[in-house]
């Protein structure tokens, strides 16, 4: 006992108070407080000690709060470090220990509380809160205020208030009476509301202690309680702003109901739809606490609710008294299954709960708007597995109607998730999910629910697609194709204003891709087919106006379904009103009134020369504009006299159909040359080129100008530009004139011949260069350059290898001059990366780089090095956009089948290298491409366009041909086209330089999938040049070697293998000697008997036998040596002692016997190979693949090119591999008559191996009920303490400490730390705090730092650890293996307080720390291993800890 205690025992009380008095004087509070706690002295008997006392604690409060305030860096974590100091405590101790200290301490701190809301309430509240809610808390008789006011009070020092009165109830004393505090709640409960985080933060915590008083006074208080439960439901709408006061409602809520009694405020509140949506807002939150808060809310509702409260329905909520059981069950079930998706989540039990999930949108006990929330959260998982496998139960949903019981979960959470570009899988040309999201919009929006509910949900559907404007353009597309449907098929003539207007946003998002743009932008054309019929026709015309507008005034997307507009027009629209209503907004928009026109020929429409240039843009056939006004304003254009501002778009006049052949044949276009020629105008130009190509494509030369004038021009507007003003897009305008001038100049070309002695070719290039360089260097005009250079070509490039094989100076300085302008312009736009809206300009100039004139420049002797060696580099370059770019591979490919169709043969110089070329066409070949969703769905999506949008689609002619040509599959083809025109000595060279420069025989890395794929493709090319130049020239000997004894060197990839062995068997069938054996013969034969090297066995079998079976078919060989010689080595194979080569010898027997059992003449060994074929038979699985199994193709039938590409593959394995099919092949394939082409052979195709192996475990129906759930233990009655973090019914935890801090592996101490927790651990130590953040950590610890109580206790800081245990109390044991260790068995007994020691995962428990311990204990152990993981052994020592003491 210490001095002041004894002094205590001796001292009568007015000492004792005197005594008090002198310790308040010298500021001795700690002594004081120890006299209050040891003997029974009441200082509240003598007030003025109260008052000293209180003056003293408020002097040593202020002095720490103006200390604490006066830090530049203070904050709250300083603020709690105060206040877990020993003072702070000691202050607070006396004041929960002394009730009249108390009542004063209450009384400064609300009254500090009660000015700072009066003075501060326009910050701390919105205006409508603080005069209905606030004022009447305030506005009470029961409040009562004693002390003076007090100035400048600061939200800091507010923030400090509230921890001191946490602090003090901290103290209190749970035998005495409670502290009472009825003025302070009225402060408190507002201030949960306020805008001030902190301050509301630190009203909510002291709610922990205020919570019982609250719910007392609610339930005898009957204004209180409406006016709390107000609060309560202002609280929570304002949450949806700040998410603290969200958690501070629920934090209130579930305080409240622990108690397990209901104010009557609160009843009526619980059986109002508010409540449950405000439930189920917070199950459905991103922030897992609000979560567990809500689910422990919703549990202890349904427990409250069964204590005899009424029956009462609202839209998410029915409970009924008399079903008590029946719905808590439901319930249990449900808070079960939320755990399992939102809160615990784990993919197996998601699996295994699947059908409870989709069965609660069948029980009629609970409302389908909770499992949504399941799905909801399931769809926001940090798993993508879980994410993936939730939304494939979405779809299992049988009642689309459920989705609408909570529409904000629908748009916000569930199609979004739909939305997301991962889950749009290709499956050749169609999408299986996104029909199935497609379906999914349709089903939803078809309810029968009456028209208001269909307008509003497509309204949300509309804003929906507004929102994910920029995002993924293939899932928007399929949910735009789900709503069309739902129109289509219900005939819903439901759209509005609201719906126009929205539509009208929808057109300003652009799709980077033509073929997402078209189909995107029909389908939203196509949706005002089913306008409302009170909708004006005035804002029908509207919308699509807003459409050309945003496409820049295009009618491409439009004018196919103007027929379509033009029958709604007349069936919805009334005729007698639509003339008024149109009069009022005729005259304003020339667009406007064209379609006026165009839809509902409306007469009173003024037709002007901006209408009509509309309408002829449209492509409509409209019956007021005759030919002959059109005739009118043409001639009077050409007239040159107009202002140039009349010109504005009408190039347009040059498309109009109405002309006739005499039209265009007496029309004089000079006056118009004449007047751009002296006075240069943009538009003028514009129209007359446009007039000027329309007059030549229809062969008509009235009109004559010379090179001279059409150079000239150039200089004239390249003067004009210099005077353009600058501005940051004028560039556009000035590449659109460059670029109009490039089409004039070509059109000019192609019906003028330039005159040598004038040299006006070399001007021409001369001007191409400026351009590039100094004038524009721009999109169109590059575009305009490309094809003027590829018509020089073409036309005045003339090479005949045949009477001259070398090229001469002038064309080979054109042809130099060309390729280098065209790689410079390809240097500038593949800079970054390749634009699409730039195609045509890329497209051309690999079509100029590559035009066969280049190409055959580049493959003479002649040729300088840098020309090839730029070839080479640029050929790579382009070739490398095509994984990402669709269009280069296939032209690219095209080029290069031109170029061998003409100069193919003239590839025959053995003193030429032709490996540029050689790398080019395989590198083209072997491209990957990319394998996103983005790039695969291309074809998917024109696809879709044309079934089911285009009006006109005609088969072999769709969206995707139209945008992009060709398919990617055709580069493939094309090349192989290339192959086959190419010379012999070329094919030879081509083997030869791979096999020895790639990686061919041996590859880069061990196991690669694109590298296989690549060098299966390039083997493939090799066989079939093999094959077609076997007949005339042969490969090398050392070639031929080197692919032979590559044969006995690892192969990672099986299907390279393939084609080794079938050009190794080709090689040995066509030197097959039937006298005596070959060099290759003996070679193969002799890896048939070495059985160290299983799959060199294999190989060789499969050699001989493709060899055997292909000679015996052929006839022209006696193969009988060679049999016998075969079988003397196969027969002994069957019995192998390798599984490999034993499986593969006996399943040869299934091909091997019907063809050669009648070449057997021996009956003995005729026998024994039968018995061989019928035991084979026993094993066999038609149509599957087993490894092992003797799958074989045929030598020289199968030489056809579906099978070379892929056929053969598909038949022996079932491996994935690149397949090019016959249709191909007849689509794409130029020249078919070089090569047999061969015939798709899917009968003959084997399965893949998993359909075998689910056939045979025979899996059941996941989908089925009955699966058993895992539940934590209690978890309906368990709900979270938040106060404690832990459950209500307090975690109970062991005196057991485990120190890990020798352990320093994230996952290990991970799983350490969550079986401590588990298995409820007092205390568990780490090197080092921070590994919690650890993502190994954390992934194996999943959630249990959270709840485990851990402590940092370094290395060098264990024995000092270990020695203050020591001292309170506790036994220090390890867990190691020594000559002194105590066996850990049935018959060892904890002693209650433990320490428990692990060692490091490699080294144990060093020696110094061995010395502190009291004893190691030791897992007893009888397998042969002699250790175990530390996570397992822990595991072990601490449950056997557990089950003694807990």
């Amino acid at each position: 006992m210490s001095s002041s205690g004894l002094i205590t025992k001796i001292l009568g009380p007015d000492d004792q108070l005197k005594l008090v008095t002198e310790l308040i004087e010298h500021d001795q509070l700690e002594q004081l407080l120890e006299i209050c706690n040891i003997s029974e002295l009441d200082l509240s008997r003598d007030p003025q000690t109260i008052d000293n006392l209180f003056h003293k604690i408020q002097q040593r409060f202020d002095l720490n709060f103006h200390d604490l305030r006066e830090r530049t860096d203070s904050n709250l974590n300083q603020l709690n470090e105060y206040l877990e100091n020993k003072d702070a405590q000691i202050l607070a101790q006396l004041i929960a220990q002394t009730n009249e200290l108390w009542k004063k301490f209450d009384a400064w701190v609300t009254n500090k509380i009660l000015q700072y809301i009066l003075s501060n309430h326009k910050k701390l509240f919105d205006a409508e809160f603080y005069n209905e809610i606030m004022a009447r808390f305030l506005n009470n008789d029961k409040m009562s205020y004693d002390i003076e006011a007090i100035e400048n009070i600061e939200e800091f020092e507010i923030v400090y208030d509230l921890h001191l009165l946490e602090s003090v109830y901290l103290f209190e004393d749970p035998t005495r009476k409670p502290l009472v505090s009825n003025t302070s709640d009225r402060l408190l409960l507002p201030l949960l509301s306020c805008n001030i985080e902190t301050i509301a933060t630190g009203a909510s915590k002291l709610m922990r202690w205020r919570i019982i008083a609250i719910h007392e006074t609610c339930n005898i208080d009957q204004e209180f309680d409406k006016l709390t439960w107000s609060l309560l439901k202002d609280l929570y709408v304002a949450g949806k702003e700040a998410s603290w006061k969200q958690k501070n409602y629920l934090s209130f809520l579930l305080r409240i109901l622990s108690d397990k009694k209901m104010s009557p405020e609160l009843i009526k509140f619980v059986q109002t739809e508010q409540y449950w949506v405000h439930l189920q807002d917070s199950l459905n939150h991103t922030v897992h606490e609000l979560r567990k808060l809500g689910l422990s809310i919703l549990k202890l509702t349904i427990q409250c609710l069964s204590e005899g409260i009424d029956a009462f329905t609202t839209t998410s909520f029915h409970w009924d008294p008399s079903k008590v059981e029946e719905i808590t069950e439901t319930w249990k079930r449900f808070t079960t299954l939320y755990e399992i998706v939102a809160l615990d989540t784990a993919l197996n039990q998601l699996h295994a709960a699947n059908a409870d999930i989709i069965g609660l949108f069948d029980d009629a006990t609970i409302y389908p708007s909770w499992g949504l929330i399941l799905f909801s959260t399931g769809l926001m998982a940090s798993m993508e597995s879980v994410r993936k496998y939730t939304m494939s139960l979405v779809f299992e949903v049988r009642d689309a109607a459920v989705f609408s019981t909570n529409t904000s979960i629908l748009l916000e959470t569930i199609l979004p998730s739909m939305m997301q570009a991962h889950y749009y899988n290709t499956d050749k040309l169609l999408c299986p999910y996104g029909d199935r999201v497609a379906l999914f919009v349709c089903d939803i929006l078809s309810q029968p629910v009456d028209e208001v509910h269909h307008s509003n949900l497509l309204l949300d559907l509309f804003k929906l697609l507004i929102k994910e404007g920029t995002s993924f353009d293939p899932a928007r597309i399929y949910v735009s194709i789900g709503v069309l449907k739902f129109l289509e098929v219900n005939h819903a003539n439901i759209l509005s204003y609201d719906h126009l207007n929205l539509i009208k946003k929808l057109y300003e998002f652009e799709s980077e891709d033509e073929v997402f743009q078209t189909t995107i932008q029909t389908i939203y054309l196509k949706f005002l087919l089913y306008v409302h019929p009170t909708i004006e026709p005035s804002h029908w015309i509207q919308t699509m106006v807003s459409h050309l507008y945003w496409n820049k005034g295009s009618y491409r997307y439009l004018s196919p379904l103007l027929d379509s507009f033009r029958d709604v027009a007349v069936s919805r629209f009334n005729p007698n009103n639509t003339t008024e209503q149109l009069q009022f907004t005729i005259g304003n928009e020339p667009t406007f009134d064209a379609l006026t026109l165009i839809l509902f020929d409306d007469q009173e429409v003024e037709i002007t020369n901006e209408i009509i240039f509309e309408i002829i843009k449209s492509k409509e056939h409209v019956k007021v504009l005759s030919s002959e006004k059109v005739v009118n304003v043409l001639i009077t254009l050409l007239s040159g006299t107009e202002n140039d501002d009349v010109y504005l778009d009408s190039y347009t006049l040059a498309d109009y159909e109405g002309f006739t052949a005499s039209t265009w044949n007496s029309l004089n276009i000079s006056p118009l040359w004449v007047s751009i020629r002296d006075k240069f105008s943009p538009e003028k130009f514009k129209f007359f080129v446009s007039i000027f190509k329309k007059m030549v494509s229809d062969s008509i030369q009235n009109f004559h100008i010379n090179a001279d004038e059409v150079l000239s021009l150039y200089g004239k507007i390249t003067e004009y530009l210099q005077e353009f003003p600058k501005h940051k897009e004028n560039f556009r305008v000035k590449d659109v004139i460059y670029g109009t001038y490039f089409d004039f100049l070509l059109v000019f070309l192609k019906i003028n011949f330039l005159d040598e002695e004038k040299d006006e070719l070399r001007k021409i290039l001369n001007m191409v260069d400026s351009n590039i360089h100094q004038d524009n260097g721009n999109y169109l005009g590059n575009l305009g350059v490309t094809k003027i250079c590829q018509f020089l070509l073409d036309t005045y490039v003339v090479i005949n290898p045949k009477t001259e094989p070398e090229v001469d100076e002038k064309n080979s300085s054109i042809i130099h001059f060309i390729f280098d302008n065209m790689i410079s312009i390809w240097d500038v736009i593949s800079t970054d990366r390749l634009v699409l809206k730039e195609r045509e300009l890329y497209l051309s100039l690999l079509k100029t780089i590559f035009h066969p004139s280049i190409l055959y420049m580049a493959s003479l002797p002649i040729a300088a090095h840098g020309m090839v060696s730029r070839f080479e580099q640029y050929g790579k370059d382009i070739i490398s956009h095509g994984f990402s770019r669709r269009g280069l591979l296939p032209l690219l490919g095209l080029q290069i089948c031109k170029f061998m169709e003409k100069y193919g043969k003239t590839l025959n110089n053995d003193a030429i290298d032709y490996w540029w070329l050689i790398k080019i066409i395989s590198l083209c070949f072997i491209q990957p491409q990319m394998s996103v969703n983005i790039f695969k769905l291309k074809p998917v999506i024109a696809h879709l366009f044309d079934k089911k949008l285009s009006l006109y689609f005609i088969k072999g002619s769709g969206l995707y041909e139209e945008v992009y040509g060709s398919e990617e599959i055709s580069s493939r083809v094309l090349i192989i086209n290339s192959m086959l025109l190419s010379s012999d000595y070329f094919k030879i060279q081509f083997i030869s330089e791979l096999v020895k420069r790639n990686n061919l025989l041996i590859s880069k890395k061990r196991i690669d999938g694109p590298e296989e794929t690549e060098r299966l493709l390039l083997w493939e090319l090799l066989l079939m040049c093999r094959h077609q130049s076997a007949s005339t020239l042969d490969i090398s000997k050392d070639i031929k070697d080197m692919i032979l004894s590559n044969i006995t060197m690892e192969e990672g990839s099986p299907l390279v293998r393939t084609y080794k062995e079938w050009f190794i068997a080709y090689n040995f069938a066509k030197k097959f000697n039937e006298k005596k054996a070959t060099e290759i013969e003996d070679f193969i034969f002799e890896l048939l008997v070495d059985h160290s090297k299983p799959i060199q066995v294999v190989s060789a079998e499969k050699i001989c036998f493709l060899v055997l079976k292909a000679l015996t078919i052929e006839g022209k060989f006696d193969v009988t040596r060679l049999l016998e010689r075969f079988i003397s080595n196969i027969v002994p194979n069957a019995t192998s002692n390798k599984p490999l080569v034993r499986h593969f010898s006996n399943s040869l027997m299934l091909s091997f016997w019907p063809i050669f059992e009648t070449s057997i003449k021996n009956a003995t060994l005729k026998s024994i190979l039968k018995n061989l074929f019928l035991n084979a038979q026993k094993t066999q699985l038609f149509g599957k693949y087993r490894a092992g199994d003797a799958n074989i193709w045929d030598l020289y039938d199968d030489l056809t090119l579906v099978s070379i590409f892929g056929g053969v593959i598909r038949k022996i394995t079932d491996h994935a591999a690149p397949y090019i099919s016959e249709m191909t092949f007849k689509k794409y394939l130029i020249n078919k008559d070089l090569f047999p082409m061969g015939k798709d052979e899917n009968t003959l195709w084997l399965n893949k191996r998993s359909s075998l192996e689910a056939t045979i475990s025979g899996s059941e129906d996941l989908t089925e009920k009955g699966f058993q759930l895992q539940t934590k233990s209690g978890a309906w009655e368990t709900v979270l303490d938040i106060d404690t973090k832990k459950s209500n019914e307090m975690v109970k935890r062991s005196d057991l400490i485990v120190v890990a801090s020798l352990v320093d592996k994230p996952p290990n101490l991970g799983g350490i730390c969550r079986l401590c927790d588990v298995l409820g651990v007092g205390l568990l130590t780490v090197q080092d705090i921070k590994v919690k953040n650890h993502p190994q950590f954390k992934n194996v610890a999943v959630t249990a730092d959270r709840w485990m109580p851990m402590e940092e206790v370094p290395v060098d800081g264990i024995v000092e650890f270990m020695k203050l245990k020591k001292r309170e109390g506790y036994s220090l044991i390890g867990l190691e293996q020594t000559d002194k260790s105590v066996k850990l068995d049935n018959d060892y007994r904890f002693p209650r307080k433990c320490l428990i020691l692990l060692g490091t995962e490699a080294h144990g428990i060093p020696g110094p720390l061995l010395n502190e311990l009291d004893l190691c204990l030791e897992i007893k152990q009888f397998g042969v291993i002699r250790s175990m993981n530390i996570q397992t052994a822990t595991a072990v020592i601490v449950q056997s800890y557990t089950v003694q003491h807990m």
